[in-house]
C-alpha cells in the first residue's frame, strides 16, 4: 500500500531534511541509503528512509510491518510517499495479493500512513514541535497495540 502527499513549507531544503530525519528517526526510521546527509556541495533535497522487520511474516503487528518513506523538496514543496508491505497475518489473509481485495482489513495500514504523513506536514509546514506533530502517530500506534494484544 502507497499514499502520496504533498505540502507547502518555508524551510529550505537542508532545514526540512533535517527535521524529517529527526523526526523519522525518532520513531525508528533508518536512512535507506546508509549516509543520512549530503557530502560536499551538494544539495541535500531528499531523502529515503525505512523501518520494520525485512520479513513481513516476523511482524508482531502492523507497526512492525516493512515500511518507506521518500521525501523530496523542490523549492519549497515538498512530496511525500510512504509504503507498507501489507502481509497475510495483518491485513490481507488467506491469499489475497491485492489489498483492494479486503480494504476493511486494511484500515489500520492506511491510518498508520496517513498518520505519518500528517505528522510530517504539521513539523515541515506547521513548524510544530515534534511530540506536538507526531500525537496522530503516537496514537494510531497505540490502537496497533491494542489490536495486536486483543488477537493474541
Amino acid at each position: 500500500m502507497v499514499i502520496e502527499h504533498t505540502f507547502i513549507t518555508t524551510m529550505d531544503a537542508p532545514e526540512a531534511m533535517r527535521a524529517a530525519t529527526e523526526m523519522l528517526r525518532s520513531r525508528g526510521f533508518e536512512s535507506a541509503a546508509g549516509a543520512a546527509f549530503p557530502v560536499g556541495s551538494v544539495e541535500w533535497d531528499s531523502l529515503e528512509m525505512r523501518r520494520g522487520k525485512s520479513n513481513p511474516a516476523r511482524a508482531k503487528n502492523v507497526a512492525e510491518l516493512p515500511q518507506g518513506v521518500r521525501l523530496h523538496w523542490d523549492r519549497g514543496r515538498v512530496s511525500v510517499a510512504i509504503s507498507i508491505t501489507a502481509s497475510a497475518e495483518w491485513g490481507l489473509g488467506g491469499h489475497a495479493t491485492v489489498a483492494s481485495e479486503r480494504p476493511a482489513k486494511m484500515r489500520l495500514h492506511q491510518e498508520l500512513l496517513t498518520a505519518i504523513a500528517v505528522s510530517l506536514e504539521q513539523r515541515l509546514a506547521q513548524r510544530q514541535e515534534p511530540a506536538t506533530a507526531m500525537a496522530e502517530w503516537e496514537r494510531v500506534e497505540a490502537m496497533i497495540r491494542d489490536a495486536a494484544r486483543r488477537r493474541s
